[in-house]
């Protein structure tokens, strides 16, 4: 037990002796995006977050994955139409921009339990739009 304290005191001197900076780490951190989808499978509308996976065209086309509360997994595909704070400088407008999106993806995933062997998975496809855009 002796030997593990000794470890660890000497890996956190270690790791103390190099400086970071906690703004710049979560600066590096993807911006998780809300919105709202509606799916033309079931014909529901559904809450939707998501983080960009990959950008095009100067970011403003991304491709997202995401979940909805409704255990579904997402691949989205939005365009940038509007970012408010082009038109007005207020803090927290900074984050809303308005992104129509397409999105396809897989119905009740469940993994385990009695209802993993009821529920198959589905596939799911809709349009919606993405609003809020949170960041560290």
């Amino acid at each position: 037990m002796k030997k593990l304290l000794i470890l660890l005191s000497f890996l956190f001197c270690l790791n103390a002796s190099a400086e970071i900076n906690v703004i710049d780490e979560l600066k590096k951190l993807p911006a998780v995006n809300n919105g709202v989808v509606y799916s033309l499978a079931d014909s529901t509308f559904d809450y939707v977050s998501s983080v960009s996976v990959v950008s095009f065209l100067n970011e403003k086309i991304k491709v997202d994955a995401g979940w909805t509360p409704r255990q579904k997994l997402l691949a989205l595909a939005s365009f940038k139409l509007v970012s408010v704070k082009d038109y007005i400088s207020f803090p927290i407008l900074d984050q809303v921009s308005i992104e129509p999106l397409i999105y396809v993806g897989y119905d009740r995933v469940d993994f385990g339990g009695e209802k993993a062997r009821q529920a198959n998975n589905e596939f799911d496809y809709g349009a919606g739009v993405k609003i809020l855009s949170l960041s560290f």
